[in-house]
């Protein structure tokens, strides 16, 4: 008898954790923005313009899928933040950054002191720093070879009309010969 109602009780447990784990089998469901489907624009691949810039100051980067697209405005200041995150480094002087889609790329200038080149070590702690700034981040391509630092920076002066179309050709060419897919 004794042994009826402890089998029945462990099946009673076992059902119930059965049960608990069909229920949440697709993951948590999404939050609702509060900005309603379509706020921010029409998301848009990495080599194609950026949407108009229609979020409100703050508001919340757009997703798509497990993709944040961030609007021209929201990368600009990613870039900068990044950009200031990366010059926080003892080795590195100073730092310009351009974001278009989910991806930055990152110039970078030696500190005077610094004699050493780029390292896998400074490029990875480049790429640590740029993605906590920016947790929309998900490429980080970094180079401190001075033609490329001098391309970054004009890509980053030409942005600041929030016109991400005339230098995406050229953000994907560098970003592809930095990290070859």
């Amino acid at each position: 008898m004794k042994r009826t109602i402890q089998m029945a009780l462990c099946l009673a447990l076992l059902l119930g954790t059965l049960a608990g784990c069909a229920s949440s089998a697709g993951g948590p469901l999404p939050s609702p923005s509060p900005m309603g489907p379509g706020a921010l624009g029409t998301p848009t691949p990495l080599n194609s313009a950026m949407p108009e810039d229609t979020a409100a100051p703050g508001a919340v980067p757009q997703t798509t899928g497990a993709m944040v697209m961030l609007t021209p405005a929201q990368a600009q200041q990613a870039a900068q933040r990044i950009s200031d995150e990366a010059a926080k480094l003892s080795e590195v002087g100073r730092a310009t950054a351009v974001v278009l889609g989910n991806t930055a790329l990152v110039g970078v200038e030696f500190d005077a002191q610094y004699k050493g080149d780029m390292t896998t070590r400074i490029k990875d702690m480049v790429t640590d720093r740029a993605k906590q700034a920016e947790p929309a981040i998900q490429r980080v391509a970094v180079s401190a070879d001075p033609d490329v630092v001098q391309r970054v920076r004009a890509m980053a002066e030409s942005t600041q009309g929030n016109n991400a179309a005339d230098i995406s050709a050229e953000f994907t060419e560098i970003v592809n010969r930095i990290m070859p897919r």
